[in-house]
């Protein structure tokens, strides 16, 4: 049996949210991304551009592997809530008790010392969701099926600051950016030659933006939606994924969601300098509660997969990015909006720090942050998340890193097993005592990564 002491949080959203709160009620989470399915046949308030790019190709059906993820994601999110009441969906035939996806979240959420396990409430609809009195819910992303549900932030408010529109026109200090828009009314996405004429007008900036360059989509994130154009050849490349794309993305437009721009995009500067991730809390007066600052890890795509910590550094870089924080928090509360939020900075030549995306959300790096003392008791300076898919089980994977989760040099904070397909997800953080050891560790840990594919890696 494996035997690990409880992981102790050096604070939780719990915490956070009750700072400034002048001792009002927390909001529930609902910090599983997507929401549940809606009638297909009403139109689409929340539209997101996450998956326009060819995907990797493999034996494994993408819908499988993309559900397993956000699974993943809403218990990872999970583990550092506190003693909040969080809302996770979980799959189930027969009895809820049963259910094999329960079981596992149960089992990820046992790690925490009991005075930091959040409340579970595990639902299958929304009709499931029952709420304490007010502020509302919080959310990764505002989605349509719970839209009857009170939120904690305006949902419309809260997609408009997620948008890459939305950072464009903040007034925060951002690289140079144009913002296309669509310009077509709602009843004109179904005219094949009004559609064919906003297309050729939004695709026209992209023919003489000066290169490098990026194309944001309004919607993206973990870096799927935003193309690198370094070149001529990158160029017409963006431009052909965009024709193909822009037709089903200006077909989104309707009546309720025409204001908020969905199918927007922005061509934005390239600035060379040193991108680090900031992830902060801002409390209801608008305060900024620095949480971390890492490096970010990213995959041969260019999507996120993962970040790292120097806990020496932190106190260094809170200085260096206090100012932009303190921005970004006042911004944020301007508009209404409170909660864990992040930012991607970079610092050019002569020190200016750039905001060049806004995560109003909890990100993928904030764990980094409450797990300080975790690592820093036991040596280990270093940390880092990653989140992948897996071969083995979770019982195998455990058993063949038996030491490092005893001595809590490594934290399972989700793991999601479908053995219909013989994979697994995992968010799994490691610590090291330097970056050779950190390094070292994870090599161990990806070595049992994986997706069946169904092409040579080379081909894509």
């Amino acid at each position: 049996m494996l035997v690990q002491a409880p992981v102790s949080l050096d604070y939780t959203m719990y915490d956070l949210y009750a700072v400034d709160n002048d001792g009002n009620t927390r909001p529930d989470l609902f910090y599983y991304p997507f929401g549940f399915k809606v009638d297909e046949s009403l139109p689409v308030k929340f539209v997101y551009n996450f998956g326009l790019e060819t995907e990797m190709k493999s034996t494994v059906d993408p819908n499988a592997l993309m559900e397993m993820m956000v699974r993943g994601l809403a218990q990872r999110y999970g583990f550092f809530a506190g003693k909040l009441h969080i809302f996770l969906p979980i799959s189930t035939f027969g009895d809820k008790k049963e259910s094999p996806n329960r079981v596992e979240l149960e089992r990820t959420f046992s790690q925490i010392h009991h005075d930091q396990i959040p409340d579970l409430g595990f639902v299958t609809s929304p009709a499931d969701i029952v709420l304490s009195p007010e502020p509302g819910i919080a959310v990764v992303v505002p989605t349509d099926s719970i839209l009857t549900i009170p939120h904690a932030v305006d949902p419309d408010t809260h997609y408009e600051l997620l948008s890459k529109r939305g950072l464009a026109f903040s007034g925060l200090l951002t690289p140079p950016t144009v913002v296309v828009d669509a310009e077509i009314a709602p009843d004109e996405v179904q005219d094949p030659q009004q559609l064919q004429q906003a297309m050729q007008r939004m695709l026209e900036p992209l023919e003489t933006y000066q290169i490098p360059f990026f194309v944001k989509l309004n919607q993206s994130v973990s870096g799927k939606g935003v193309f690198a154009v370094t070149s001529e050849a990158h160029r017409e490349q963006v431009k052909k994924i965009l024709g193909v794309q822009l037709q089903e993305m200006l077909r989104q437009i309707n009546d309720i969601n025409s204001h908020l721009h969905p199918s927007s995009f922005i061509l934005q500067d390239y600035i060379p300098g040193k991108v680090v991730a900031l992830s902060m809390f801002v409390t209801q007066k608008g305060r900024a509660i620095f949480n971390a600052c890492c490096q970010q890890h990213f995959d041969s795509r260019g999507y996120w997969i993962g970040g790292q910590i120097s806990y020496p550094e932190q106190e260094a870089l809170k200085q260096k990015y206090a100012e932009t924080m303190n921005q970004i928090a006042k911004f944020l509360h301007q508009r209404g909006y409170y909660g864990p939020a992040g930012a991607d900075i970079v610092t050019d030549g002569d020190g200016k720090n750039y905001t060049v995306d806004l995560n109003v959300r909890v990100t993928g790096t904030h764990p980094l942050g409450p797990l300080a003392g975790h690592f820093t008791q036991r040596g280990l300076k270093n940390a880092t998340m990653i989140t992948e898919y897996f071969t083995c089980s979770r019982s195998d994977f455990e058993r063949a890193f038996k030491a490092e989760i005893a001595d809590g040099a490594l934290i399972i904070c989700s793991w999601v097993r479908e053995e219909a397909i013989g994979l697994s997800h995992g968010g799994v953080t490691i610590g090291g005592a330097d970056n050779e050891k950190l390094e070292s560790l994870m090599a161990r840990v990806l070595a049992l990564s994986g997706i069946p594919k169904a092409v040579p890696d080379d081909s894509y």
